[in-house]
């Protein structure tokens, strides 16, 4: 376990260093506010691993998200298999631009036909559009655009793509401040997701991001209901997609309620499923 960790701790600053680059800044610029310099060094090079709190602020400061794609698993095509591989094959590796250009420039869309494969079209393209900072509400209109291939209100989400798009709408909201709108379609998702017999690595996110909406409005007993559930879920699926978010969360919610115990039990499985 302690090589599993040493070596999260390594990765972890191997990320702070190459995103930090990335954006340009000094150890000292990054550090401003947050630490101290000497602390961004030893994160970087790999000998301290950031405490939860730091960890998050970082990640914020140097947009790195927090979970590492907003699919594990591809989601299908009828009219076109070779379409899906190649856009979630862009999506798994981060090349969000790169994924709106081909599903722009592509004609698939002339190749659609079923209510089900246009709506999964506009999820893949509104939530690229998410990821790329894209202007929020051009990113809503195509969310809703996919709920409407298959929903009317008030929305009954079944299967996957259904749950997934209205808890997108969540997120979306979420980021607007429109909290009452974006606990609706968050708890309308979750609820949905508690009876989908879909055993889809996809739907990981669900129970997680409700609890991130529940812990930002300082609701952390009831976030570590939701994620501690979400938790289990994932372990019984004999995954490891979003255990490393979910961890991190769930010690931060201990940490709130000042259970300092369980805070830094579920920190160490953040570092080791970090590396997982």
């Amino acid at each position: 376990m302690q090589n599993v960790l040493d070596e999260a701790t390594r990765r972890v600053g191997e990320l702070i260093k190459s995103s930090r680059k990335r954006k340009k800044l000094t150890q000292s610029e990054l550090a401003d506010g947050l630490c101290s310099q000497a602390i961004i060094s030893s994160i970087e090079s790999g000998y301290d691993m950031p405490n939860v709190f730091l960890f998050y602020k970082l990640c914020a400061r140097l947009d790195v998200p927090l979970t590492n794609s907003f699919l594990k698993q591809i989601l299908d095509f009828e009219a076109s298999s070779n379409f899906a591989e190649h856009v979630f094959q862009l999506c798994k590796n981060h090349k969000y631009t790169e994924m709106i250009e081909y599903m722009e420039s592509s004609k698939i869309l002339d190749q659609l036909e079923s209510n089900r494969d246009f709506q999964t079209y506009y999820y893949y393209y509104a939530c690229a559009l998410y990821q790329t900072k894209g202007n929020l509400l051009e990113v809503e209109r195509y969310l809703k655009i996919a709920i409407a291939c298959t929903l009317k209100k008030p929305y009954q989400p079944k299967n996957q793509i259904e749950i997934l798009l209205i808890n997108s709408l969540g997120v979306v909201n979420l980021d607007f401040g429109f909290f009452e709108k974006s606990f609706d379609y968050f708890d309308t998702a979750y609820n949905a997701f508690l009876k989908c017999q879909e055993n889809t690595e996809n739907l990981n996110v669900i129970s997680y991001q409700y609890g991130v909406f529940l812990y930002k409005q300082e609701r952390y007993i009831e976030s570590l209901s939701v994620l501690l559930k979400g938790f289990d879920d994932v372990i019984k699926k004999e995954t490891f997609f979003m255990l490393a978010e979910y961890s991190l969360l769930i010690s931060k919610c201990y940490k709130n309620i000042g259970n300092n115990l369980d805070a830094k039990k579920y920190y160490d499985k953040y570092g080791a499923f970090l590396d997982l």
